[in-house]
């Protein structure tokens, strides 16, 4: 292999943005028992499809962190907007962070926009469950006033 191969593969290794999981020395599988100082990475081929892909998670992410916003803003007057405002720029964030991903191949930003996209789903989750906990109490309410009226007028 002459120098100039080894330097095209080294460039291609960096632009591939490949990270090799640490072989697993131990046979039951346990992986506390790993060297501390090994960082814990994935394997992470990021070509043309996952490219792609990302770019089309990026801009979807975007557009949905937009509406999102917007129906928050709307339903601000309620309260619930306010929590759907700061998902929506958390999913918006998601898209700056991929877009920078793929553009950068830093593979920290990709960290970043999964990270972020999961506390927007968690929020967002909170917020569901909170909405419908407080549907079935005023259901019960409504219900118990007309029970009591009903009981009442006879």
């Amino acid at each position: 292999m002459t120098i100039e191969d080894d330097v095209r593969k080294k460039l291609n290794e960096k632009d591939q943005e490949i990270y090799n999981f640490p072989e697993n020395t131990n046979e039951n599988n346990d992986f506390l028992s790993r060297d501390q100082s090994q960082k814990n990475v994935m394997e992470l081929k990021l070509d043309a499809e996952m490219v792609k892909a990302l770019k089309f998670l990026s801009i979807v992410c975007k557009i949905f962190g937009v509406f999102i916003t917007v129906g928050g803003v709307i339903y601000a007057l309620f309260l619930i907007g306010i929590p759907l405002i700061f998902i929506g720029i958390k999913v918006y964030k998601t898209g700056e962070y991929i877009d920078s991903a793929i553009i950068n191949k830093n593979g920290e930003n990709l960290r970043l926009s999964i990270l972020t996209i999961a506390k927007a789903i968690k929020y967002y989750l909170i917020l569901y469950v909170g909405i419908i906990a407080l549907m079935f109490f005023i259901f019960f309410l409504i219900m118990s006033f007309g029970l009591i009226a009903a009981l009442l007028g006879n």
